[in-house]
């Protein structure tokens, strides 16, 4: 067929920026943001309607990703052989097309607000259907590889000093490291093939995001979140490279919370 133009009719618009701000299905995510249309009277009239739907379907381009695999290993600690990529949801896909489903709470002109999502800030969305549950929602079906029941939860709780140091961060870079807690700690907290977690300690862990880091444990399905600190060393902000562009977030950190 050749070439196939498609044009983005809006972006997403939301607190999540990296990938590891990505929960890995909308099911599992506690967010909210809104899809901004542009400003086009046409797509603006396109909205008729969709206010009577509770989800709605989302299709959006993957412009994170630069390649993709035909293998992948699922986030799910159960199965460990890889399966092709057109058997799961992973983002690496031939075409960069992502398909949710989300939950809409309200339309205001060119804007959709949702909740639940996988999209990241600024992700170019393509198109928008409603989600019709007697047509979207199927009975008795196969589902593959992926396990009958829902993986277990993890209970996440958060020390003061972390909650204080999290707002500190939050203010001077816009990361939301409670929120990547949420993510990344709420299921197989410490896989480390999906994350970047190291053992301190008997009972203790590391889990980095970005140049930050946090420390957490664990007892049963109970996860504590202790404390978050700056990936840098004193000799590292020294120095004048500045990879990240974020030395001085971190200096301003560490003014407060010396090392």
């Amino acid at each position: 067929m050749g070439k196939i133009e498609i044009k983005s009719i809006g972006k997403m618009v939301c607190d999540q920026i990296y990938p590891q701000q990505q929960p890995r299905q909308g099911f599992y995510a506690e967010n909210s943001g809104y899809i901004e249309l542009h400003n086009d009277s046409k797509l603006i009239q396109a909205l008729k309607g969709i206010e009577g739907f509770d989800y709605i379907w989302v299709i959006y381009y993957l412009n994170k990703n630069t390649n993709w695999k035909p293998l992948i290993s699922p986030p799910v600690q159960s199965i460990k052989e890889k399966i092709g990529v057109f058997a799961s949801r992973s983002p690496y896909r031939p075409n960069q097309i992502g398909l949710s489903a989300v939950r809409l709470n309200r339309v205001e002109k060119n804007r959709l607000y949702i909740e639940n999502f996988d999209l990241l800030h600024e992700t170019p969305i393509i198109d928008i259907k409603p989600y019709i549950s007697i047509y979207d929602s199927i009975e008795n079906t196969r589902n593959g590889w992926v396990p009958d029941y829902k993986e277990e939860k993890y209970e996440l709780y958060f020390n003061e000093i972390f909650l204080e140091k999290s707002e500190v961060v939050k203010r001077l870079t816009n990361f939301d490291l409670k929120d990547f807690c949420k993510v990344q700690l709420s299921f197989n907290p410490i896989d480390t093939t999906k994350k970047r977690v190291k053992k301190e300690t008997d009972s203790t862990f590391v889990i980095a995001f970005r140049t930050w880091r946090i420390t957490f444990s664990i007892e049963g399905k109970k996860v504590y979140i202790e404390d978050t600190f700056s990936g840098y060393s004193l000799e590292d902000l020294e120095n004048q490279e500045d990879k990240y562009n974020d030395k001085e977030h971190h200096k301003g950190f560490i003014n407060i919370y010396p090392l």
